[in-house]
């Protein structure tokens, strides 16, 4: 897959997350699948990133079933938006009709 590339050119590291937390969480990761690209990317950029993998975990964005996880992220990133200002609008889900991408709010955690 596109993913498992990245890493074994080692893309910047924040590039591969960015695609595996999208891909947990829309798509979802079975245990095995997860596991696999847990171990890659600890082989190919370090075991100093293991703690960043736990804190994904943790905040469910790159978990084992992730797709079943998405009602919890939504609210965790307020990804539904339904008082939007019009007048000032000052939140990216104005755009989408009161509606954030996931792509959004995890760029806008840096």
């Amino acid at each position: 897959s596109y993913i498992e590339e990245c890493i074994y050119k080692k893309d910047p590291f924040v590039k591969v997350l960015r695609m595996l937390c999208l891909y947990s969480l829309c798509k979802g990761l079975d245990a095995k699948k997860y596991n696999f690209f847990k171990m890659e990317i600890l082989q190919s950029y370090g075991f100093d990133k293991l703690f960043t993998l736990y804190h994904l975990e943790q905040s469910g964005l790159f978990t084992p079933n992730g797709a079943s996880n998405f009602i919890s992220i939504r609210t965790i990133l307020h990804l539904l938006v339904p008082q939007v200002d019009e007048e000032n609008p000052n939140d990216i889900a104005y755009v989408f009709s009161g509606y954030a991408p996931i792509s959004i709010r995890l760029i806008e955690l840096e």
